[in-house]
């Protein structure tokens, strides 16, 4: 009696009968050691991987990046939509003149700093005719300087505006390395998420949708994250409160001259009217709001473009 001879590869019994000639128990054995069979293909593919990803060689999404967080004593100006190169230029001066008033060190641009209509998707961005896209750029440089210069320290968040040039690209390139060919000022924080932290429990955010119901929107996003809230890109202001009551919920009016609008000036719709803002966020975690609305000489301010 032949001795029995066992798999190369499973180590179980060979037929000696039908294979004994061999030294694996099955063709499904010997395609993992002579590169057929399906079983040899799906191992081949599994350990092609593994050693592309210890050699460092195969794409990986690059890491997370945490949230910016600004922990500060001192009031705390945020501004938001200002699409240059359409910044108004009397409620950029109030804002700033508002900021000096109440102390505030730290500046938060809520998104959108920059229009990048060249680039648009969307209808209604023939209004603008031949503006270029370093027209943009160039009134954005300036903000961004201005600013840096009366701030300890500029936030910016990621806008929907400002993602059109990021899309555009491919993501090829970072929200970081573009604003650091705007600006490569150590004051300016770049984030490439579409939202911030405030001492804590406040949020500033770009949101991505959009409602037509004044502060509806940002009021059940203050309730599902359990959070106070700040949020530009509606382009209208709204101050209230969460369902539960707990959140403050505030909407802040843009920084952009609303009458350059495209869809203010060529197109009827049944959106809220346009509005311009700031709002001042108090060390004491209260929320101020300012729009047109505003008296401002409760504040001890002058009146909007007085010189």
């Amino acid at each position: 009696m032949k001795p029995i001879k066992h798999c190369r590869v499973c180590e179980g019994p060979i037929n000696n009968q039908n294979r004994g000639h061999s030294e694996y128990c099955s063709k499904k054995c010997e395609g993992v050691v002579h590169g057929y069979g399906e079983s040899y293909t799906r191992k081949l593919s599994r350990e092609k991987l593994r050693s592309l990803i210890e050699a460092g060689t195969a794409w990986a999404p690059p890491a997370v990046e945490h949230p910016k967080h600004l922990v500060t004593g001192y009031p705390v100006l945020v501004v938001n939509d200002v699409h240059c190169p359409m910044q108004d230029a009397a409620w950029t001066e109030q804002a700033l003149v508002t900021a000096e008033k109440f102390g505030c060190r730290t500046c938060v641009i809520n998104g959108d700093l920059i229009d990048a209509h060249q680039i648009s998707k969307y209808m209604g961005t023939e209004f603008r005719g031949t503006g270029t896209l370093e027209d943009d750029i160039n009134a954005a440089e300036k903000f961004i300087s201005l600013f840096c210069d009366l701030f300890d320290e500029v936030y910016y968040t990621l806008g929907n505006h400002t993602n059109r040039i990021l899309s555009r690209m491919g993501g090829e390139l970072s929200i970081q390395r573009l604003f650091k060919m705007i600006s490569d000022n150590p004051k300016l924080k770049v984030s490439s998420k579409t939202w911030m932290i405030v001492n804590e429990n406040i949020r500033c955010l770009h949101p991505r949708a959009y409602s037509q119901i004044r502060g509806k929107l940002t009021a059940d996003l203050a309730l599902l994250y359990q959070c106070h809230l700040i949020t530009g890109h509606h382009h209208h202001t709204a101050t209230t409160v969460s369902k539960d009551g707990k959140w403050q919920v505030v909407e802040v009016g843009c920084l952009a001259n609303t009458k350059l609008m495209s869809y203010v000036q060529n197109h009827m719709n049944n959106m809220p009217t346009m509005a311009n803002g700031f709002a001042i966020i108090m060390p004491t975690g209260e929320i101020l709001n300012f729009n047109e609305f505003t008296h401002w000489g409760t504040f001890g301010l002058p009146k909007l473009g007085a010189k």
